[in-house]
């Protein structure tokens, strides 16, 4: 029983440095910057209509230059998106418990939208092909299929049907389709960590969440101590070992 204590520990305290050892550090304000891949004026209904841009945004920590500029994806498009808001940054897979969203939020569904991130956001996958309406297909999809997870029940997934749709004839948009079910076929039961960019509007409390993949660490120091915490799970799963 001890070193199975230990070893949760130790993979607990691991995933916490790589959430949050390497991450943008915490930042008052983030600025809303500009949007890269994706498609502008998608029609939504989540449940309530709405014309949005679905895809990359690209998010500011305030520096002159682009150093600390990063690209995320809407968490909750049924907040107000500002331009200048206040960002503290959490587990993704916390979302539910945390309350922001609001209620309707499905349980997992932050370790399931990471796993959506962390297998797709990433250019490797979005700019394979070098088709450009392709490219923001790829990431529209991949917003749409974020916000799907966040709404709808585990396993009922599909853009033309549900609380949360792709709607001005979706028949239209056969790219988006197709790779939204790619997603949805993929992802299974698949769960991961990334991100979460906490929002708070200073002057209407919660904002529009932000979600990104894991950073690559850079830090030796980062890396000394994560694996410090690998060789502990190590010398705990050997102890465990009859």
């Amino acid at each position: 029983m001890m070193s199975r204590t230990i070893k949760a520990a130790a993979l607990a305290g691991t995933l916490s440095l790589i959430v949050f050892g390497a991450a943008p550090a915490q930042a008052d304000p983030v600025y809303l910057k500009g949007y890269g891949l994706g498609v502008a004026g998608l029609e939504v209904m989540a449940p309530h209509y709405f014309r949005t841009f679905a895809g990359q945004l690209l998010l500011d920590m305030g520096s002159p230059d682009a150093a600390d500029d990063f690209i995320a994806y809407c968490i909750d498009p049924t907040r107000t998106r500002t331009t200048i808001q206040d960002m503290s940054e959490r587990a993704l897979s916390e979302l539910p418990e945390l309350g922001n969203p609001a209620a309707g939020v499905q349980p997992n569904a932050g370790g399931r939208i990471a796993w959506l991130i962390n297998t797709y956001a990433g250019d490797a996958w979005l700019r394979a092909n070098a088709d450009s309406a392709d490219q923001n297909a790829r990431a529209a999809a991949l917003q749409l299929a974020i916000w799907e997870v966040l709404f709808e029940p585990f396993g009922s997934y599909s853009l033309t049907s549900g609380s949360l749709k792709l709607l001005w004839a979706a028949e239209n948009h056969p790219l988006i389709l197709s790779y939204s079910n790619l997603y949805f076929s993929s992802l299974g039961a698949n769960t991961a960590e990334a991100l979460w960019y906490d929002i708070r509007d200073p002057q209407n409390g919660y904002g529009q969440d932000y979600a990104g993949p894991l950073p690559v660490p850079e830090s030796g120091s980062f890396m000394l101590v994560a694996a410090g915490l690998l060789g502990a799970l190590r010398a705990a799963t050997r102890r465990g070992r009859p």
